[in-house]
């Protein structure tokens, strides 16, 4: 210890500051000072007098002062002596409690396995040195604890985060670097997961999917597979660390569960996989009657997302042609306008197209989706059109015009009665054709006999207005024809003429028949001209022919003429029952149609050869 005053005028003494116990003045060792250690060295001639000890120990550890007195001034100059030695033997111990925890065994390591979860216990122990030294435990280049001298304790709860190396380090400054140790620690735990899509997927249908299972386990895992959850149930789907989907469709969605499996135990983590797709739209209805209020159709689309916007209905006729457009409301109904006209309600028949759209294409790129159907207006059918009467013999041949069937399918009946009678005959015609003009015989009536006729159509819904009656003498179709002919002239034609016109029409045709007529041939009572009207009717069943305009001179029109014969036909009737009629029409039965008066069964009404 060098004292840094150099001047000869001055005097110099060493002390030891804890006991003040003096050990020179000037170069001169106190009494009891061991002179073999100590020493005052330095040229005392130009005033250098410094301290020396041999031999340090630890007993000579202190603070030491040089005093320095010039004249009457004192100066203090203090050293502190240290004794440095290097700290030894540092080791690292596992500390395993006995069963009974009475005891703690020791056992040095540099390696440890432990599960997830356990609880670790590390002892760092040195010998100290001088001066004492401190102890650090590190892991990954971080201090996560310190202690000492001479011994530290580390506890861990080990997890899958914290394995690897750690360090018990011994700082001194005693050593020019840190005395260190080092114990690996191995964590066995289950294996985490992590998806590469998270926790939910959407994706468009028709596109590929790939999601990535990433697995840290220790140890390695032993296997990898993929699970679905869908419609209530759980499968298996794979097994691998990739779930591939190369075209994915509506039908894949769900829940995708990844598992692991190590030595530890398994681990599952799952992504839900919705899959988006335009709506699948269809509608739904009733086709209706005239007579409803509220006529209303619904748009149901279903597809992800449900999300949806409706677009303008469109009303088309059955042929594809446009009609309107209509606006329904925001959650696809549409309500037809209230229409109050009966004429018109039946506009509202056609083709309805819906149109929505949830934002997400379809197989053709475009997000618009369509449903069409049919809506049919129903109701009572309309009247027939253009009754039309011709007799023959004791047969009147009925002539008319279908009209609208009302949306359903219709039935003609025809009734007739005596002029001088109220009750009402119902016949309904067994029309088996398509065609519009349709007609149908009436036989067996009293020839000479004058009767009214009118008609209807009836389908499910109800029944449509009869016509306007109209009159007819039955077996006199010459004055027929020839009150047909005539009517148009004028009543100031005198009666003579009319009476010359009847006689030359009639000459004329008996004058051709006698010439056509073989002569080897008996007239039969039911043949008749060729080109009459009237067509003989065969016994066994029922026809229909086809009655040209030329020889259809009284309708002036093509029809179809059905009659009714024999016993073959015994099909019922729709709505109509038996019941009788008065005795003077014993050639004929009633039939009742659901309204007042007398009807006849069309199978009890023939022509006989």
């Amino acid at each position: 210890m060098v004292c840094p005053h150099h001047l000869t005028s001055s005097r110099i003494a060493w002390f030891r500051r804890k006991e003040m116990f003096q050990i020179s003045e000037g170069a001169k060792l106190g009494a009891g000072i061991d002179k073999d250690r100590f020493r005052i060295t330095g040229n005392h001639s130009i005033g250098d007098f410094n301290l020396q000890i041999h031999d340090v120990m630890e007993s000579d550890v202190g603070q030491y002062v040089c005093t320095v007195v010039i004249e009457d001034t004192s100066v203090q100059i203090i050293f502190n002596l240290v004794l440095k030695k290097a700290p030894t033997g540092l080791n690292i111990y596992l500390v395993n409690p006995s069963r009974n925890k009475s005891n703690t065994y020791f056992e040095e390591s540099t390696k440890v396995t432990a599960t997830e979860n356990e609880t670790i216990q590390l002892y760092c122990n040195i010998s100290s040195g001088m001066p004492k030294e401190t102890l650090e435990w590190v892991y990954r280049g971080n201090v996560i604890q310190s202690g000492g001298p001479g011994s530290t304790r580390l506890m861990l709860k080990s997890t899958h985060k914290n394995s690897g190396q750690y360090y018990c380090r011994a700082n001194s400054s005693a050593v020019n670097t840190p005395i260190t140790k080092s114990i690996d620690i191995l964590v066995h735990y289950k294996p985490k997961i992590t998806l590469g899509v998270g926790n939910a997927v959407r994706i468009i249908e028709g596109n590929s999917l790939n999601v990535y299972c990433n697995v840290d386990s220790s140890p390695e895992v032993q296997s990898v597979s993929w699970l679905i959850q869908n419609n209530g149930e759980t499968r298996n789907y794979g097994n691998g660390r990739v779930l591939q989907i190369t075209v994915i469709t509506r039908r894949d969605t769900g829940v995708y569960i990844c598992k692991a499996t190590n030595m530890v135990g398994s681990t599952m983590a799952e992504t839900s996989v919705t899959v988006m797709y335009a709506p699948d739209v269809t509608i739904v209805y009733e086709n209706y009657t005239v007579n409803t209020k509220s006529k209303k159709l619904i748009c149901l689309p279903k597809g992800v997302p449900q999300n949806y916007t409706f677009f303008q209905w469109q009303h088309k006729s059955e042929y594809g042609d446009h009609i309107r457009f209509l606006n329904g409301s925001q959650d696809g109904i549409l309500l037809l306008p209230n229409i109050q006209d009966f004429n018109t309600q039946y506009y509202d028949n056609g083709v309805y197209i819906c149109t929505v759209s949830n934002g997400i294409p379809g197989v053709s790129w475009t997000s618009n989706r369509t449903a069409a159907v049919y809506l049919s207006i129903s109701g009572v059918p309309r009247i027939p059109m253009n009754l039309t009467l011709s007799t023959k013999e004791g047969n009147v041949l009925v002539g008319w015009i279908r009209n609208f069937d009302g949306g359903l399918k219709q039935t003609f009946f025809i009734e007739f009665r005596e002029s001088n009678s109220k009750k009402w005959t119902v016949v309904q015609s067994l029309n088996m054709t398509e065609g519009d003009m349709l007609s149908w015989t009436i036989e067996r009536l009293q020839t000479k006999t004058t009767y009214n006729f009118r008609m209807f159509a009836q389908n499910r819904l109800g029944r449509s207005n009869s016509t306007k009656e109209k009159s007819i003498i039955v077996g006199n179709e010459k004055l027929e024809s020839s009150l047909a002919i005539f009517s148009a002239i004028p009543v100031a034609v005198s009666t003579s003429i009319i009476l010359f016109m009847i006689i030359l029409v009639v000459s004329v045709i008996v004058l051709w028949k006698q010439m056509v007529k073989p002569k080897n041939r008996v007239d039969s009572p039911l043949e008749h001209e060729e080109d009459n009207h009237y067509v003989e009717i065969e016994p066994n069943g029922m026809r229909e022919l086809s009655i040209n305009q030329t020889g259809n001179r009284q309708h002036g029109q093509k029809l179809q003429e059905h009659v009714l014969g024999g016993d073959q036909d015994r099909r019922s009737l729709d709505n109509v029952s038996s019941s009788s009629t008065d005795t003077d029409s014993k050639d004929h039965i009633s039939l009742t149609s659901g309204i007042s008066g007398n009807t006849t069964n069309p199978k009890d009404i023939y022509a006989r050869r």
